[in-house]
């Protein structure tokens, strides 16, 4: 149809919007090129609306989140310039949309989501002033788009990741006491966040894999995540997040079928499932095993997200419990 009638703004924007939604599922599988490929359609897409119809809110609002999921994209494959130019650009038209139309928490929110994820940018960077400063001041703009109203799930959520994250950075940087009160908050965030399989998911990640190794949970974990699987029982990646949750609690054969189970049910091959394989087979005893597929995991990450960082965190461990893989 946009073909046919190329001068429908309509058509334009939901051919960009479905776009954006695949290069989001895209990179959420693991197909980093191919989403890479779609956001960057949107993006043309989306500039050219706003280029034509400037004073349409809604076309700038989709602008910045194709922008902002591109970053996301751009860092899983390890552009990390290109990647903070992209969050950078997000945050600059969001914050013009608070200025613009100051009524609409909805687009002070959705700046406080590209500033953690510029923050996390800056945290895989080592860049750690930069990410405490970011994660603070996303912080503050979650806090002023739930006093305007919106204090509700879709804020709760990703200000949860926002504490989590900051409370990683202050435990890795030699502040553990300051992070534990980000991680209490992290949690108290996600206690009441139960209603989906994806709520759920967080949450258990939380529990899982927090970097304060005493503040983990794996138990409950595993706990959050059967409920998460028996909502959603095809979902690799609540299958594989069990696998990893009985890893924590030093249950490997548990671990073992879930992660397979995992590794069946994906369309894509996904790094993470490897990672904990390995982990759960070497302290299986099966050391042979493990090293071959730790190998083949860090080929796989290599290839489709090399910048993932929880995948970088699990390849880190893994490294540490098994040692660097043979040639």
């Amino acid at each position: 149809m946009l073909k046919a009638r190329p001068g429908i703004p309509y058509y334009l924007e939901s051919l960009a919007i479905v776009r954006t939604d695949l290069a989001q599922t895209l990179t959420q599988i693991g197909n980093n090129l191919a989403a890479k490929e779609q956001a960057a359609l949107a993006l043309a897409q989306f500039i050219d609306l706003v280029n034509a119809h400037s004073d349409v809110h809604r076309y700038h609002e989709e602008h910045a989140t194709v922008m902002q999921t591109f970053g996301l994209i751009l860092r899983n494959l390890n552009d990390d310039t290109s990647a903070e130019t992209a969050f950078e650009g997000a945050i600059q038209r969001f914050s013009e949309l608070v200025d613009a139309v100051p009524d609409v928490p909805e687009y002070r929110r959705r700046l406080a989501s590209a500033k953690s994820s510029l923050g996390r940018l800056y945290q895989k960077l080592g860049r750690s002033v930069d990410a405490e400063k970011a994660y603070l001041d996303a912080i503050q703009d979650f806090s002023t788009a739930q006093q305007a109203g919106l204090d509700d799930p879709l804020t709760h959520d990703p200000l949860a990741w926002c504490h989590t994250h900051l409370a990683d950075l202050l435990f890795t940087s030699g502040q553990p006491e300051k992070s534990r009160g980000h991680y209490a908050k992290a949690q108290a965030l996600r206690e009441p966040l139960n209603a989906t399989a994806e709520q759920l998911f967080a949450f258990a990640m939380l529990l899982v894999n927090c970097d304060d190794v005493e503040l983990r949970q794996p138990d409950r974990a595993i706990v959050i995540l059967q409920q998460a699987v028996k909502l959603i029982p095809g979902n690799p990646r609540y299958v594989s997040a069990l696998g990893l949750a009985y890893f924590r609690a030093s249950q490997w054969d548990k671990s073992l079928t879930a992660v397979r189970t995992a590794q069946s049910l994906r369309i894509f091959p996904d790094a993470t499932d490897s990672f904990v394989l390995a982990l759960s087979l070497e302290k299986s005893g099966q050391k042979e095993q493990a090293q071959s597929t730790l190998k083949q995991a860090i080929e796989t990450m290599d290839k489709h997200s090399p910048g993932n960082i929880e995948q970088s965190k699990l390849r880190a461990e893994t490294n540490t419990l098994i040692g660097k893989p043979t040639e």
